[in-house]
């Protein structure tokens, strides 16, 4: 039977004590499967959707182990893609470790000499894949008993297979685990092999993100990407909640930094070139309300845990699906409402249909001269009619072939084929101005 309360768990009274202390709900799904086999040192794989508690669950027992076991040296070590989740997860780890008065330490390693260099290892050490090799020179790693996985699909997207298999071949003893808001079949097997996984936990029923999020199509046609931000962001949708706006490369984060910076809207940065100052001190004046938007590049997007974040903002949509997905998980943590925007143009439709396969069930909304109104539909784009007649002469081109394959083509071929295309064109015709007739109003700035 699973546990339903944090209580229930097998933990020190010391740590239940702590946790009392906090604002806690019941155990997530997340959380009641797999805490329960990392207290027994199982190795476990966990797919859930962005913000279900997956750092809660290899947190509390490598807290645990501190308290109940006296060992030297680094005893856990948490893989993860970015500095942005790296810092975070610190923070975590040193609210337990400084509430609890235990005279331990976790460390982010940024840098190979910073691991050189360390004076007396961490309890707790984090790293991003590519620093993991660099433990082994500077590390006292004998009693090494958790390696930690977390957000594993971003760093398997990033291409660091090889290296998170090397992590986990360096130290058989170790239990290891995986967690993933995502993770595609072709990649199940090889993770699970490679961790020895006593578990698969797969709790996303194919979703990345919860249905707690709302997402929004926001259709921009007749204005810049600039203009549309700031009409958003004044709307009655947004400008009373905090947000972070997401952009996918360098020129368009200044695009939109300019942008805000005209119409007068306070925000603060958020991208892979800040230092690790910058990082924890613009994440806290976030995190503290001084600042009520974010702007960030999708760096910022892997495991960012703000829980007052009422709506994202897509400047524009990532080269990868995935990402989108973990953009939008970064609002609606913890089942909290959250509603993910999409700033969209005729030319992105080929990504949101993809994204709308993935499970993303888009609503619509517009830009108009006079703020931001939902609709009822999507725009249909010129684009879209025309691959939808382009289907209609194909056919005909196809059926008037068939009539006349190859080597028996008789007298008057290309007329038959000119005169089907334009049967066709002329049944499509209708076809629209019939449906239009019989469906008023069903889409707009046509």
């Amino acid at each position: 039977m699973e546990p339903k309360t944090f209580d229930e768990l097998n933990l020190d009274g010391r740590l239940k004590e702590y946790l009392q202390t906090m604002d806690l709900k019941p155990l997530s799904p997340v959380e009641a499967n797999a805490i329960p086999f990392l207290l027994e040192k199982k190795g476990v794989v966990v797919v859930s959707p962005t913000g279900t508690g997956k750092t809660f669950s290899y947190v509390l027992p490598i807290v645990n182990d501190l308290i109940t076991e006296e060992k030297d040296g680094t005893i856990a070590v948490v893989v993860v893609p970015t500095a942005v989740l790296g810092y975070q997860v610190q923070t975590v780890l040193r609210q337990f470790l400084e509430g609890l008065k235990l005279r331990k330490r976790a460390v982010f390693f940024t840098s190979p000499s910073q691991i050189h260099t360390c004076q007396k290892s961490p309890s707790i050490a984090l790293v991003t894949p590519t620093l993991f090799k660099e433990l082994r020179k500077g590390l006292d790693l004998k009693n090494l008993s958790r390696i930690i996985f977390d957000e594993g699909d971003m760093m398997l997207f990033d291409g660091f297979m090889q290296e998170l298999t090397d992590a986990c071949n360096s130290f058989p003893n170790a239990q290891k685990s995986f967690f993933s808001a995502s993770l595609a079949e072709q990649y199940l097997t090889g993770v699970k092999k490679m961790c020895k996984a006593d578990k698969v936990t797969d709790l996303s029923f194919g979703k990345v993100n919860g249905n707690n999020i709302k997402h929004i199509l926001v259709d921009r046609r007749g204005f810049d990407s600039a203009q549309s931000l700031v009409k958003l962001l004044e709307s009655d949708y947004c400008k009373d909640g905090q947000g972070i706006i997401f952009a996918s490369s360098k020129e368009a984060v200044f695009e939109a930094s300019k942008a805000l910076k005209t119409a007068g809207i306070d925000y603060i940065f958020l991208t892979g070139s800040l230092d690790k100052k910058d990082i924890e001190k613009n994440v806290k004046a976030f995190q503290r309300g001084e600042k009520k938007i974010l702007l960030a590049s999708d760096y910022a997007s892997r495991g960012l845990d703000l829980p007052a974040v009422n709506f994202v903002i897509s400047y524009d949509l990532p080269k990868m699906n995935d990402y989108y997905f973990h953009r939008a998980g970064r609002t609606g943590r913890f089942d909290r409402p959250g509603t993910s925007y999409v700033l969209y143009s005729p030319e992105d439709q080929t990504k949101v249909r993809n994204l709308q396969r993935r499970g993303a069930g888009f609503t619509f909304m517009a830009i108009k001269k006079d703020g931001v109104s939902e609709v009822n539909s999507k725009p249909r784009s010129k684009f879209e009619k025309g691959n939808h007649q382009e289907e209609y002469i194909t056919k005909a081109i196809n059926k008037a072939k068939y009539k006349y394959p190859k080597g028996k083509v008789k007298p008057g071929y290309k007329k038959k084929i000119k005169t089907a295309i334009a049967i066709a064109k002329n049944k499509h015709k209708k076809k629209i101005i019939r449906t239009n007739l019989s469906k008023k109003d069903m889409t707009h700035g046509v």
